[in-house]
């Protein structure tokens, strides 16, 4: 079952915010050497932050807060965003295809329910919100060789760019929602 976070009562709420971090710190990319302060930055930075500002396009998966399983956390317009421009290294480097492709957004499965379609519900259920809001389109940012490639592939993004930014090879994945 897929909710936006903002639908769930406030005790549902403190309690969904700490198993969504509990899924980001646990990701591959979040690293094993933290301190408390890195840790609350990093959680801040790709889930925290949109609960707090886009309650709405936060989703959860999950029968209820203490079964959630995963989580997607997103934005209906990346050119507005300006804050996250100077936290995220590669923010600025695709900014021509945020006309396009304006929303975007930040995906997590716990490792233990991966491959079981959660990610592909958050996916379908961000891009309808994103519709709804009559937003053109959806993009993200990953490894030009990062496996998640083809979960986007079967999600229905294609590369729109390519470009080494900081000296990794990243790609800007789109999908447009005008056309779904």
């Amino acid at each position: 079952m897929v909710r936006t976070f903002d639908a769930l009562g406030a005790g549902e709420r403190a309690a969904a915010a700490r198993r969504i971090e509990g899924i980001c710190l646990a990701s591959p990319d979040a690293g094993s050497s933290f301190d408390g302060l890195a840790r609350a930055a990093f959680f801040d930075l790709w889930a925290g932050s949109y609960l707090d500002r886009w309650p709405g396009l936060a989703l959860v998966h999950g029968r209820d807060t203490e079964s959630i399983d995963g989580y997607l956390v997103g934005c209906e317009d990346s050119v507005a965003a300006v804050h996250l421009g100077d936290a995220i290294f590669y923010y600025r480097a695709f900014t021509a295809h945020y006309r396009t492709y304006p929303a975007h957004f930040h995906v997590n499965v716990a490792a233990e329910a991966r491959n079981r379609g959660t990610g592909t519900a958050l996916v379908e259920a961000f891009a309808g919100l994103c519709r709804a809001r009559a937003c053109p389109g959806v993009h993200l940012v990953t490894g030009a060789d990062a496996r998640n490639r083809a979960f986007y592939a079967r999600a229905g993004f294609v590369q729109v760019e390519s470009k080494q930014v900081a000296g990794r090879d990243l790609v800007l994945l789109g999908r447009k929602l005008d056309q779904d």
